[in-house]
């Protein structure tokens, strides 16, 4: 089958994460979240501010390029924010009824507040989804 290039507007990634129920009990949840299709050079200075943000809490100093040149800053002060912004639905979330459940900013919070855990899984997503696949060896 070829292969046609054409510009997708979102990003898909299956999120997944195991939680306890007050009983103690574990349970699985699982929904593919939707991301905002941004360019490799977007991800990539993400990934860099990323980085220069945690080196420079460690160090003091920010990296520095091999040309010299310090990366761009991280512009998020929190993770929701983050999150928020990069996130723009989802699919297979349900209400306690089983109707879908449109996504909207509001919902994210209250998902987040309710499921602190699912936190990470969402921020990763979406350099996951931009990232493809990794096949198993």
């Amino acid at each position: 089958m070829s292969f046609v290039p054409a510009r997708r507007a979102v990003a898909t990634y299956p999120i997944k994460a195991t939680v306890y129920d007050e009983n103690g009990e574990k349970s699985q949840i699982e929904f593919i979240g939707i991301y905002v299709r941004d360019s490799i050079k977007t991800v990539d200075d993400l990934r860099l501010a990323l980085a220069n943000k945690n080196y420079q809490a460690r160090v003091g100093e920010p990296l520095k390029r091999p040309d010299g040149s310090t990366p761009p800053e991280w512009s998020y002060d929190t993770d929701f924010a983050f999150i928020s912004d990069k996130l723009v639905g989802w699919k297979d979330v349900k209400s306690a009824d089983g109707a879908d459940l449109p996504y909207s900013a509001e919902r994210l919070k209250t998902m987040l507040d309710d499921y602190p855990e699912l936190a990470i899984p969402l921020f990763g997503g979406y350099f996951d989804a931009h990232q493809g696949i990794r096949e198993k060896n």
